[in-house]
């Protein structure tokens, strides 16, 4: 899960209360200690941590991006650098969104400031910072604000992104078969022998069942009281 970019028209702007409301779901889920079948973007576990997102979690959130402003960033240290980078052409802006032709200035005056190399490594980052902080700030508060009325923001605090997504949607690992068979307690007539408990732990073995998909189905057993 990524939270989409704004737009710069009104009619096009994302609702606000929606992410408002993602974010109450995700805080009721972990409050309940229900697991959500979701895999969030780094950028997005950061904003529940209250950290902000720094160069390197780009890799999350744009592996092409982050290969071209490396590749941007090498020609800087190079002694023909000089020469490639003004060929670029580029000014301190950046495109809002995906597919679009607006322009946001990443500094005042960005529009008419033109990358060299010696601004070069000033740019790559405040373009690393706009598309991660900057661009779906709106959305990520609201989403934030929404998680927030339910989780109190110093319980999480400890936590790294990692271990966010764990509470949030639990470990995914395969099943031990071996173990599950030694502390399986039987009930109501079942049995071990029985050719359909057999046939379920065969489905297993051979791994016919999606363990993660099985975790969640345990979730809303009926649980002994």
């Amino acid at each position: 899960m990524r939270v989409p970019p704004g737009s710069s028209t009104a009619d096009q702007r994302p609702d606000l209360r929606f992410f408002q409301l993602v974010g109450k779901v995700l805080g009721k889920a972990v409050y309940e200690r229900i697991l959500v079948d979701s895999q969030l973007s780094v950028t997005v576990l950061n904003a529940l941590l209250a950290k902000s997102n720094q160069f390197d979690d780009l890799v999350y959130f744009d592996v092409q991006l982050l290969k071209s402003l490396k590749e941007l960033r090498r020609y800087a240290s190079d002694e023909d650098g000089e020469a490639i980078v003004d060929s670029l052409g580029l000014t301190f802006e950046a495109a809002v969104g995906v597919g679009t032709a607006n322009q946001v200035e990443l500094v005042p005056g960005g529009a008419a400031l033109a990358v060299s190399k010696d601004n070069v490594i000033s740019y790559i980052y405040k373009l690393a910072n706009y598309k991660l902080n900057e661009e779906s700030k709106d959305q990520m508060r609201a989403l934030v604000h929404g998680f927030r009325e339910v989780i109190c923001k110093h319980w999480v605090l400890m936590f790294s992104p990692a271990e966010m997504q764990m509470l949030i949607g639990g470990e995914f690992r395969a099943v031990d078969v071996e173990d599950m068979q030694k502390h399986c307690n039987y009930g109501g007539g079942y049995h071990p022998s029985q050719p359909y408990i057999q046939v379920i732990l065969q489905c297993f073995i051979c791994r016919w069942v999606d363990s993660c998909r099985f975790y969640y189905f345990l979730r809303f057993l009926r649980r002994p009281m």
